[in-house]
């Protein structure tokens, strides 16, 4: 199965020589399920886009440091493509910035969240268990992810099931009729990126919430299992 993955930010240079690039993230989470998923990459902020929807089986949009309902031209048009997959039915994962496209895209609300920033762990409880996710059999009624993000969906789009949420980010996973799905969290990041994009982004973050997310960094994270989740939700297992 071809994905196609449309990259929306790139690492800060502060970060780059440690960490590399976000599509080595990518390849990295789906190393173990190469035989199932091919990535293909997609340059979002530079308007590069697959000559048609169907050139690949399916697609992902990543996070970036830009706002869905920022006026730049690059989110417009990727934002109609995303339309254009829905029309079609083309499975489609979102994560962070990607799920609040997603949502914006489809009719939902996001909004740069009062509640400041969600960095670290963090753990949200699962609210609806489709067939394809995976969770861990320490604790299965919740899933454990990396985030790093300060917009949040306020309302979720026609036609969509809650998956999982928490306190501080209550649609934090969600599905659109069973081929959309978005995930506020990370699964691409590691600790250690993680760790380095809070000090990259310290001053912005706030004291406070920087050492809460860093202290989070010492609770397990549940990558696998998502993994596996999306892996699924590709294949539509």
């Amino acid at each position: 199965m071809r994905i196609g993955v449309f990259l929306c930010g790139e690492v800060a240079p502060e970060l780059f020589e440690q960490h590399g690039k976000y599509s080595a993230m990518f390849e990295s989470l789906f190393s173990d399920h190469t035989d199932d998923i091919r990535l293909k990459f997609y340059n979002a902020l530079n308007e590069e886009f697959p000559s048609n929807e169907s050139d690949c089986d399916g697609y992902i949009i990543s996070g970036s440091k830009y706002s869905v309902y920022d006026s730049d031209k690059w989110i417009e048009s990727l934002s109609a493509f995303v339309a254009r997959l829905y029309e079609k039915k083309i499975r489609t994962l979102g994560i962070c910035f990607g799920h609040q496209l997603i949502a914006s895209t489809l009719g939902g609300e996001v909004i740069k969240s009062e509640k400041g920033w969600g960095v670290g762990v963090s753990a949200h409880n699962i609210v609806r268990r489709p067939q394809w996710l995976h969770t861990n059999h320490k604790h299965p009624n919740s899933i454990s992810l990396l985030v790093s993000h300060q917009d949040q969906v306020i309302s979720l789009p026609e036609h969509s099931d809650l998956i999982a949420s928490s306190e501080f980010c209550p649609n934090a996973m969600f599905c659109v009729r069973n081929y959309f799905l978005g995930i506020q969290g990370h699964p691409e990041f590691n600790k250690s990126f993680s760790r380095g994009l809070m000090q990259h982004r310290r001053d912005s973050i706030g004291e406070i919430a920087y050492e809460k997310g860093v202290e989070s960094l010492s609770k397990s994270v549940d990558k696998p299992e998502i993994t596996q989740s999306i892996v699924s939700f590709f294949l539509d297992e």
